[in-house]
């Protein structure tokens, strides 16, 4: 179990905005393109499912440091190297998606970059509520 009383909270927000994200994709890209559009979307969401799953490693692998001096250190070091792996991926997945045959370059762009710039507004939320102990110096 946690010992961060936000982090399954956070967790939980991850996954909601990445079924959020993806749904209203699919969605966008069916109204858009059809079925063929929403079908891009759907495999584009579901590969986009590793941008939560890289925010919920950076929530539970500093864990164990809580309530110390270093947590937020440690995560905020794992959230921003989250964010560079999120962006690598992001372009490698594109890469993977649009030269793969019957997916359409425009849903499946639509749907990784939902999924994306999701995931990384609800990191900017998780990091903005860490809880920083008074440095040196702080009354």
């Amino acid at each position: 179990m946690t010992r961060n009383p936000t982090a399954v909270r956070s967790l939980a927000l991850c996954a909601a905005g990445w079924l959020v994200a993806g749904s209203a994709a699919v969605a966008i890209a069916a109204l858009v393109a059809g079925s063929a559009g929403a079908a891009s979307a759907a495999v584009a969401a579901a590969v986009g499912l590793v941008f939560p799953v890289l925010s919920a490693v950076a929530l539970l692998v500093p864990d164990r440091r809580y309530g110390t001096k270093r947590f937020a250190a440690q995560a905020f070091v794992l959230f921003l190297a989250g964010f560079l792996a999120k962006a690598l991926l992001f372009l490698v997945a594109l890469g993977a998606l649009t030269a793969s045959d019957g997916i359409l370059a425009g849903a499946a762009y639509g749907a990784l970059a939902t999924t994306a710039v999701g995931s990384l507004a609800i990191d900017v939320a998780i990091v903005n509520g860490i809880p920083v102990p008074p440095g040196r110096g702080s009354s």
